[in-house]
C-alpha cells in the first residue's frame, strides 16, 4: 500500500478519535483527582488551560490547587461519572464525587486542543470562590 503526503496530512491534522477523549478525560479523573497524582496533571492540560466557575476564571496552577482543596475536604474521594459524550472539540460530563457522607454534583463542558483539554466551564454544588 503506498500512502501520499496528502493522506499524511489528514492523518496529522485530524482530531483525536472520541473515545480517545473520553479516555484521556477519565485517566485524567482517575490519576488526578482520585489518586492526587497532581504532576501527571501537564500531560492531560494544555499549556493555556482555563477554568470557568461561576464568575471566577482560573489557570492550570489554579485548577491544581482546587484539586488539593477537594482531595483536603475530601481524602477517600471516589468519583463516578453519570454521563459523558461529545460534539466536535467538546465533551460535556455530568458526575457525582463522593467521601462518605459528603456528595458533590456537577457537570463540566471541556474545549481539547492539540490533544489536550484548554478549557473547563464547570458548574457545581461545591465553592470553589476560596481557589479559583
Amino acid at each position: 500500500m503506498t500512502v501520499s503526503r496528502r493522506d499524511l496530512i489528514l492523518i496529522a491534522t485530524s482530531p483525536p478519535p472520541r473515545a480517545g477523549r473520553q479516555a484521556l478525560l477519565r485517566e485524567l479523573i482517575e490519576r488526578c483527582l482520585v489518586r492526587g497524582d497532581l504532576d501527571a496533571a501537564d500531560q492531560f492540560l494544555h499549556r493555556d488551560y482555563c477554568i470557568h466557575a461561576g464568575d471566577r476564571t482560573g489557570s492550570r496552577r489554579q485548577w491544581k490547587q482546587s484539586v488539593l482543596a477537594l482531595r483536603a475536604q475530601m481524602p477517600g474521594l471516589a468519583v463516578r461519572v453519570e454521563e459523558m459524550w461529545e460534539a466536535g472539540d467538546r465533551l460535556v460530563w455530568r458526575y457525582v464525587m463522593e467521601n462518605g457522607g459528603q456528595r458533590v454534583h456537577g457537570i463540566h463542558l471541556e474545549r481539547f486542543e492539540d490533544g489536550k483539554l484548554i478549557e473547563t466551564w464547570s458548574c457545581t454544588t461545591a465553592d470553589w470562590s476560596a481557589v479559583i
